[in-house]
């Protein structure tokens, strides 16, 4: 805090704040004896993700490589034509960073690290990188943030890590859904969107440009197949009555309409980077003009 010049009555506010604090644990009526607590803040405090975020803020970032924080998630990138050379690039970059987490004891979980080369190119036999002398696998897909990226930046997987969450807790919700259910039919929608609903739209503007037709109706089946077992439609109705009746609107609309408000908040944004959120355009002279795939924003304001 000094380093970023925050005021002294701040910083020893802050230091009285974290210092001599103590914790118990409850187990039913039981209660541990208390122990000091050595390092972190306390958890639910409203300053705990703002102080995190200033003892993380000079995580060292070196010229070739370039970092994405959110909160604990922590992602490295780096690039370049040759895969092998990206590698070194990365491995360079790991070890910097392990010296910084030990210097401020901080614990890297090795075991939850993946690796993933984003390429067209067949990369077979990739060497290995490391992080603490622990050997971290290469994988084709990756989960960052809720959001399954394929190694072709493709987003297959992710719809499939969705269809199979969201007829799980539609399964899971069929004793109250089913049109047998005492619930009334309005109330059974209202729990369909608020429980379901949100799983299909989780972080819709960044995937939904970018998946196929097919990947799109198997994605709105799980919504269908919801509003036909609320209201004990037959399969041969069609599916835009069935949504109409029970007054659902289909998922691509939904996140269509989020990704538009989304990207007209950004645009009132004081920082450039978040206003130009999904705007960057293709110029590499190599791509034709039918394999450019839509931005993000292009997609969003599309109706």
């Amino acid at each position: 805090m000094s380093t970023l010049k925050i005021p002294q009555n701040l910083i020893k506010l802050t230091q009285s704040f974290l210092s001599n604090r103590s914790f118990r644990v409850r187990i039913e009526d039981k209660l541990s004896s208390l122990r000091d607590i050595q390092a972190g803040v306390p958890q639910g405090s409203c300053l705990a993700p703002t102080l995190y975020l200033i003892f993380t803020n000079d995580i060292p970032v070196n010229n070739k490589a370039s970092v994405a924080l959110f909160a604990d998630d922590t992602m490295y990138l780096t690039s370049n034509h040759n895969a092998n050379i990206a590698i070194i690039q990365l491995q360079r970059q790991l070890q910097q960073t392990s010296v910084w987490f030990k210097k401020w004891r901080l614990r890297i979980n090795a075991s939850k690290t993946i690796a993933i080369l984003f390429s067209r190119k067949r990369t077979n036999n990739l060497p290995q990188i490391s992080i603490n002398d622990t050997l971290i696998p290469w994988s084709t897909h990756v989960m960052y943030l809720g959001v399954t990226f394929g190694r072709t930046l493709n987003f297959g997987m992710h719809i499939k890590n969705t269809v199979r969450k969201a007829t799980r807790t539609r399964g899971i919700l069929y004793p109250i859904l089913n049109r047998n259910s005492p619930v009334p039919t309005r109330a059974r929608i209202n729990i369909f969107k608020l429980y379901i609903n949100p799983i299909m739209t989780y972080a819709g503007a960044a995937w939904a440009p970018f998946i196929s037709t097919s990947q799109w109706k198997t994605l709105e089946a799980v919504q269908t197949i919801g509003a036909r077992t609320i209201l004990g439609i037959p399969f041969y109705v069609r599916n835009q009555t069935t949504l109409s009746t029970a007054d659902l609107k289909q998922i691509k609309v939904c996140i269509r309409a989020q990704a538009s408000a989304l990207f007209h908040k950004n645009s009132f944004s004081r920082y450039r980077h978040i206003r130009e959120l999904g705007r960057e355009e293709i110029t590499n002279p190599h791509y034709s003009s039918n394999k450019v795939k839509p931005r993000p924003i292009s997609w969003a304001l599309k109706f």
